[in-house]
């Protein structure tokens, strides 16, 4: 499958076996990051069809801060997560998030 070379992708599998060619062999619950370049190869194998989720977009060229659930570019900018864990981030349908 060919694909942009200027974008960062991964590939989660949500059902089957599937082999990606500079990955090796993924199964259910597996996430790859692929490496560059402008074409991938996927190819199921096993006896279960195979559902995957192709991940991706623009490469970003600035730092990543991960925390919980949160990405940012910054620790200061982390302040959604503390609101989040006090809870002050509000409710749908009566459950927090």
């Amino acid at each position: 499958m060919p694909i942009d070379g200027n974008w960062e992708l991964g590939v989660y599998v949500i059902n089957g076996q599937v082999m990606v060619a500079e990955k090796g062999p993924l199964q259910i619950g597996d996430l790859a990051l692929l490496t560059e370049g402008d074409e991938i190869k996927l190819q199921a194998f096993g006896d279960l069809p195979v559902d995957i989720v192709l991940l991706g977009g623009e490469k970003i060229d600035y730092p990543l801060v991960f925390d919980g659930p949160f990405v940012m570019d910054s620790k200061e900018n982390l302040a959604a997560y503390q609101n989040y864990k006090t809870g002050k981030m509000g409710s749908l349908d009566g459950i927090p998030f």
